[in-house]
């Protein structure tokens, strides 16, 4: 597919590289044609970045111009992933609330249904705001980035098979001897539990808590940046 407004870079047998104003290519893929949107927008910061940060107050304006023709370009069982960090409000300690409320403008004012949050903890992040986080220690460090799974309708094409994690060790000798480390029945906390682990599925369900540290100094990533001459993405 060739898009007027877009710079286009390379292809390969999965796709092409494209690069423009989004908002200008976006309306120029057919209506009903994309699987999956990913994308990790500018948040608001306080601080303003180098690739450009909208302020609070029309953040969410702003993004809805993105996310509208998405929305339209989607398949009916497609779906759309933003990933939405936070921030605090300036010269106070408490949270905008942009990422709630550009949630609810998706669902209630573009169509979207929240299929599933998912959440980011980077345990090496730094500790900021440090006015309030190391200097007058009155909050603690945010380490956790809100991901909102939106989809066009309540039963988008999705399958966890593909990304089980592996089993833990208490798990695999569950597995090696069920009858002798499980007993169905009922809990204390009021459930009853009958599921049966005497079946070896390949790896345990994948979680919405996405544990991943951005600290490492020689990843694929970087290898990959280093032998192109290119500079690596601030926000990767």
């Amino acid at each position: 597919m060739q898009l007027p407004s877009g710079l286009l870079h390379y292809t390969t047998p999965l796709g092409a590289q494209y690069s423009g104003d989004s908002r200008l290519l976006l309306q120029e893929l057919t209506a009903g044609s994309v699987d999956l949107f990913v994308t990790s927008p500018p948040f608001p910061l306080l601080r303003p970045k180098e690739y450009g940060n909208p302020d609070q107050d029309t953040y969410v304006a702003w993004l809805l111009e993105f996310l509208r023709p998405a929305h339209r370009a989607l398949k009916p069982d497609g779906s759309l992933v933003v990933d939405i960090g936070g921030a605090y409000q300036r010269g106070l300690p408490v949270r905008s609330l942009h990422q709630f409320r550009l949630l609810l403008a998706c669902t209630d004012r573009l169509g979207f249904h929240l299929a599933q949050d998912f959440y980011w903890h980077n345990p090496s992040r730094l500790p900021t705001p440090a006015q309030w986080v190391t200097k007058r220690k009155i909050r603690a460090k945010d380490t956790v980035t809100p991901i909102w799974w939106l989809s066009k309708t309540p039963h988008p094409k999705a399958d966890t098979r593909g990304v089980k994690t592996p089993y833990s060790a208490s798990m695999r000798r569950l597995l090696a001897d069920p009858r002798r480390h499980f007993a169905p029945g009922p809990r204390p906390s009021g459930h009853t539990v009958s599921a049966a682990f005497d079946a070896d599925q390949g790896g345990a369900l994948p979680a919405n808590l996405l544990t991943m540290p951005n600290s490492a100094s020689n990843d694929a990533y970087q290898r990959s940046c280093r032998n192109r001459g290119i500079r690596p993405h601030p926000a990767r």
